[in-house]
């Protein structure tokens, strides 16, 4: 899903702990990319959405998850997008089904296919503050899914986080720097 070529450009151009690194490219006519082993017990946070999900991935029933994870989870992917907002590149898919983590919740955010430079382009501001709803809906997903005890109120402060992020007036979104930086993403 998405232009290989994009991927190649932008994921070849990209270092950071919470990002795939990608080692290499296979040339056309069938590109392709050499990406970082993730060693251990990395797997996907999600699966893709479906036709009954359409936007949002599709947790399986009955999927819950770790607090200390969900916190190390988000904060990895604010990180990662803050790091790729700050050289003027939208990752263009950000989902659960497009990070993968770690047993303890350390992410790595791939698939770069849908992403672009957006630097030169107009209301380029807005662009990341769109990309920041899409960081609400993991925030929404992972709180709904979290296990509570003893963590509901920092459970309530995740949700809280989801909203802002996903607020009506995109002006008024957290920036990724901002939200790398929150107490509510630290443990």
């Amino acid at each position: 899903d998405g232009d290989p070529s994009h991927e190649i450009e932008i994921g070849g151009a990209l270092t950071h702990s919470n990002v795939i690194r990608v080692l290499g490219a296979l040339p056309p006519p069938r590109p392709g990319l050499v990406l970082e082993l993730l060693a251990g017990d990395y797997s996907e946070l999600g699966p893709p959405p479906n036709f009954d999900t359409c936007t949002r991935d599709a947790y399986k029933e009955g999927t819950t998850f770790n607090l200390s994870a969900v916190v190390r989870t988000l904060a990895g992917v604010a990180a990662a997008c803050a790091h790729l907002h700050a050289h003027g590149i939208t990752h263009g898919d950000l989902y659960a089904h497009n990070t993968m983590v770690a047993a303890d919740g350390t992410a790595k955010v791939g698939d770069f296919g849908a992403a672009y430079r957006y630097v030169g382009v107009g209301a380029s501001e807005l662009v990341e503050r769109v990309e920041v709803r899409a960081f609400g809906c993991l925030v929404e997903e992972l709180a709904a899914r979290t296990s509570t005890d003893p963590g509901a109120g920092r459970v309530a402060e995740l949700q809280a986080l989801a909203e802002e992020c996903m607020g009506d007036e995109v002006h008024a979104r957290p920036s990724f720097a901002e939200l790398a930086g929150r107490a509510v993403l630290c443990m």
